[in-house]
């Protein structure tokens, strides 16, 4: 299945960090956030990554373990999650 233009925001092919500044430049997102790129910010917690956009949405990145989560909540109220299936023994 190809992936969805609005997908492709979220979710790069790429697994690399976008490119990033360690200090908000002119017209970037305030608040306490460990990184800034061009259309949002994040901030690390343990285990986890929390997303800001511009436009609202949200998201948030847990994969400390063999294990993936994401959630995302977008502007308009509506979220999406995805959760990768752990193996069993």
């Amino acid at each position: 299945m190809c992936p969805s233009p609005a997908s492709r925001r979220y979710f790069p092919a790429s697994p690399r960090r976008p490119a990033s500044a360690s200090a908000p430049q002119p017209g970037d997102a305030a608040g306490d956030f460990d990184f800034w790129f061009d259309g949002g910010a994040c901030k690390h917690h343990t285990g986890s990554a929390h997303y800001e956009f511009a436009d609202g949405t949200v998201a948030i990145v847990a994969s400390p373990a063999s294990w993936l989560w994401v959630r995302i909540a977008f502007g308009n109220g509506k979220q999406v999650s995805v959760l990768q299936n752990q193996s069993q023994p």
